[in-house]
């Protein structure tokens, strides 16, 4: 597989996008980005957290299990501030973020991911459809060289599909993933991964950024596109 950092071609103004339904009020300046949506009906959403201090807590992002922040990160795009998950755990457990107000059942997602350290687990990826603890959740693993999507709850953790993927150690991959009904398609840079029909949380849910276990990873470049 060859893997690419994450698109470098558009410009650093871009920072924080937001298009919504013509029925859908928003308050406060684009500034504020995802903290500023004051409803679910999103049509379009791109992020990255270029503007905000590292250090701080991610704005717009409500971290549920592990130690979510902004760190500088010179390999990034702009070569500036990224989303990281901190927390190290032999616990085999995954640690989520989620972007708040975001409530969607079917939508097309992108994100830049570059693992920085883990021996249980290294990488990570998105849930999605997340509601009351369970959801879906797609990940990229650099230790055991696998992509999955699982179906994940507070009790269990079901594997719907696998495949095989070699990440490089430290550099950026793009994870692609598109949500329809009961269709799930995995990309890995641009190559299909898994593609599977599945009907376990078919309601509207949550959308966020996911580890696991003692995975510590930067994310970036988030895009969702959502009908």
């Amino acid at each position: 597989m060859t893997v690419r950092g994450p698109d470098r071609r558009r410009s650093s103004s871009q920072r924080w996008s937001l298009r919504t339904d013509r029925s859908c009020a928003t308050f406060a300046t684009v500034a504020l980005a995802v903290s500023m949506i004051s409803c679910v009906h999103v049509r379009e959403l791109e992020l990255d957290f270029e503007a905000h201090r590292t250090g701080a807590a991610p704005p717009g992002i409500d971290s549920i299990a592990g130690h979510w922040t902004l760190v500088p990160d010179h390999t990034s795009r702009n070569a500036g501030t990224v989303l990281a998950q901190q927390m190290e755990t032999t616990a085999e457990r995954h640690h989520l973020a989620l972007i708040r107000s975001l409530d969607l059942s079917d939508a097309h997602m992108r994100v830049a991911v570059r693992e920085q350290a883990g021996e249980i687990s290294s990488g990570g990826g998105l849930a999605f459809r997340w509601d009351e603890g369970a959801g879906y959740v797609v990940w990229v693993d650099g230790v055991s060289m696998r992509a999955r999507v699982d179906d994940v709850s507070e009790s269990h953790r079901r594997t719907l599909g696998l495949c095989d993927v070699r990440p490089p150690e430290h550099e950026w991959w793009v994870l692609d993933l598109v949500v329809i009904d009961r269709s799930i398609t995995l990309r890995v840079d641009g190559e299909l991964c898994v593609s599977i029909d599945d009907d376990a949380h078919q309601r509207r849910g949550g959308i966020g950024f996911v580890t696991f276990a003692d995975a510590r990873t930067h994310f970036d470049d988030f895009a969702l596109e959502s009908k």
